[in-house]
């Protein structure tokens, strides 16, 4: 006779084993379970500092421009992908040494901005420098393929994939 009790059948509306009992059973469960049968958490990898300042340093124009002033303007900025979604062209400003970059209407519905400064001005300049003239939209970030810029914009998941190209520079 098998007297194992499937801990995940027993109904909480019959009441007759209070909650704290389940929970405690489901613990011991997994406490006895093989290790290689436990489910784990999947942690994002987090880039060191070396890493990004590798990628943005040494990463080819050509090929990562975009990438590069997505990663600027998320260490920069702090930005969120809907945030660089919705960023214009306007609201990028060249001050002499420096762009400010003004956002509006971010998620916490607070306007703020930052300031790009350095060598990673130079990479801005040259990105902006990069744009169409005749481009139908006012949205800063644009697709950018081999070396030049088209009208079409960069969308979320772009933005979201950019971490994927800076492990695929890495390796």
């Amino acid at each position: 006779m098998d007297n194992t009790v499937d801990i995940d059948k027993i109904n909480e509306e019959d009441n007759c084993v209070p909650e704290y009992i389940i929970e405690s059973a489901r613990k011991i469960c997994m406490a006895l379970l093989p290790e290689k049968s436990k489910i784990l958490p999947k942690k994002a990898k987090i880039f060191e500092d070396a890493e990004l300042a590798k990628f943005l340093t040494e990463a080819d124009n050509f090929q990562y421009l975009a990438a590069r002033i997505i990663v600027i303007f998320g260490i920069f900025g702090a930005t969120r992908t809907i945030e660089l979604t919705k960023l214009e062209v306007d609201q990028v400003e060249e001050h002499g040494n420096v762009f400010v970059v003004e956002l509006e209407a971010t998620k916490t519905d607070v306007d703020w901005s930052f300031v790009i400064e350095g060598c990673y001005r130079e990479m801005v300049r040259k990105y902006r420098q990069l744009h169409v003239p005749a481009t139908p939209h006012q949205r800063f970030f644009v697709n950018y393929q081999k070396g030049a810029c088209t009208v079409q914009p960069i969308g979320k998941h772009k933005f979201a994939g950019t971490p994927k190209l800076v492990l695929i520079f890495q390796s």
